[in-house]
């Protein structure tokens, strides 16, 4: 390996939407070290997650492939042998490689593993009889334990940071390190301060203090007027998709308050690793990716979380690429996650020899046509702890999706449509699938022809590690 071979740190920011960023226009100030970041830096305006949830939008950045092409999606979360990743690719190329993320769906018995030397699941270090000789061996641990009851749970973004930097600290052969932060995933309740930069919302002072009153029965939190009871079932569980509650413009601004105090809390963390980039000379020959693997609903298209759609709420994401030149400039053209596979690999030197519809989108020209996304069934389990009359027959996909330079076809697997004007209808409140039935025949047989027709067996799993299924429950899955 030549010794000026290039860096690679890919962050994730889960559940991150691009509109809710004041880099991509917001107004808010959610980002201010992203911000600075990108103006030394390309910045993506349209980029797109190539699915809607966390397994199978990363399965295709890190193999390069739909998920209709991998066969990860539906009951099949687990990335097949026969495809390899980015971390594989970079490794056998000299790379030492690492990645932390939470392990509820990117963990390693699903593939995910494939070519890291280190991989870490932070549901591992939940409290429990073997949490002790885990800190131990650990340290980074036994801190994220000390912040969680201090200023509050933030989904152990404050393990990953320490982990990924004293990693990157620990030898200096070139890397490829890889951080999925996940405290914007529902239910939005970052530490302290950060619920409450935006939001006028209050609590104890100290975590421990309204975990003791949690336990207790007592509702720690409140906000002025609004129903705080109310705001959390908003938060936390599925009304908005179960139609069981239709929330007040007021509560749907209070909800998103905290969501992008979670993200200011995100952003914080990433100025965090760019100090220490900074610091310890790294910047000079590294590749700062940022992005995020999906957005979030918020009562748009009458739906929250990130179910059962494939709107643009839950499909553009943010994308900025950070390199050593520092070459800047914001870029209108189209890209998708799946982008990234060629992208890093010709990073590396390397040829990708995988994917069939991804481009390196650092090349001189970005010559996409069209753009791809796809989502399996879901179960409606999750849903329905919460909400149990609720049934998914008119939402469920599997849903397939296909956008060119300036429509947007949706198709569900009953072979119902939707069209878009992506850029002049971003919102995509108006169908004109009745009035363009030429746009609909020409997107359908782009479809049919870049993409597999997707089975119908839904994401089902049985459980038995009792941490994982803690995650899992915690995070909206089971």
């Amino acid at each position: 390996m030549a010794p000026d071979q290039p860096n690679v740190l890919l962050i994730v920011l889960d559940a991150v939407r691009q509109d809710h960023l004041s880099t991509y226009g917001y107004d808010r100030q959610t980002d201010p070290h992203l911000n600075s970041l990108a103006k030394n830096s390309y910045v993506y305006e349209n980029a797109f997650a190539n699915s809607n949830w966390t397994p199978t939008s990363h399965a295709a950045l890190f193999t390069g492939l739909l998920p209709s092409q991998s066969g990860v999606y539906g009951q099949n979360l687990t990335i097949p042998s026969e495809y390899r990743t980015i971390p594989e690719y970079l490794r056998e190329k000299g790379y030492r490689t690492f990645a932390t993320a939470a392990g509820a769906h990117i963990r390693s018995e699903r593939g995910f593993g494939q070519g890291f030397d280190e991989f870490h699941e932070t549901y591992r270090i939940r409290p429990s009889k073997d949490f002790l000789q885990t800190a131990i061996k650990d340290p980074a641990s036994l801190s994220q334990l000390a912040y969680s009851l201090t200023k509050g749970h933030d989904n152990y973004t404050h393990y990953k940071t320490r982990r990924v930097t004293k990693w990157i600290a620990a030898d200096t052969d070139p890397f490829f390190a890889f951080v999925n932060f996940k405290t914007a995933h529902h239910p939005y309740n970052p530490p302290r301060p950060y619920k409450s930069m935006f939001s006028e919302v209050e609590r104890p002072p100290v975590e421990f203090i309204e975990m003791i009153s949690e336990s207790l029965g007592k509702q720690p939190q409140s906000i002025p007027d609004h129903d705080i009871k109310r705001l959390r079932e908003i938060s936390e569980e599925y009304p908005l998709i179960a139609d069981e509650i239709k929330p007040s413009e007021a509560e749907r601004e209070a909800v998103e308050a905290w969501y992008d105090g979670a993200i200011r809390y995100l952003d914080e963390r990433i100025g965090e690793i760019l100090e220490f980039l900074s610091d310890g000379g790294y910047l000079d020959n590294t590749y700062v990716i940022v992005t995020a693997d999906h957005g979030e609903q918020f009562g748009d298209h009458g739906r929250g979380k990130h179910r059962y759609s494939l709107y643009d709420e839950l499909l553009r994401v943010p994308l900025i690429i950070r390199t050593p030149s520092e070459g800047k400039r914001r870029i209108d053209e189209m890209v998708s996650l799946i982008d990234l596979f060629p992208t890093v690999l010709s990073i590396a030197g390397l040829e990708d020899d995988q994917s069939t519809v991804a481009t390196d989108i650092l090349a001189d020209t970005l010559d996409h046509e069209y753009l791809f996304a796809e989502v399996g069934r879901k179960p409606a389990e999750p849903v329905q702890r919460h909400h149990p009359s609720f049934t998914d027959d008119d939402l469920n996909g599997p849903l397939q999706s296909v956008r060119s330079t300036d429509e947007k076809l949706i198709r569900r697997y009953d072979g119902d449509c939707e069209l878009y004007d992506w850029r002049a209808d971003p919102d995509e409140t108006t169908d004109l699938s009745d009035e363009r039935p030429e746009s609909v025949g020409i997107l359908l047989n782009v479809l049919f022809e870049h993409v597999q027709q997707m089975e119908q067996e839904e994401y089902s799993e049985l459980v038995e590690d009792s941490q994982l299924r803690s995650q899992l429950e915690d995070l909206g899955y089971m």
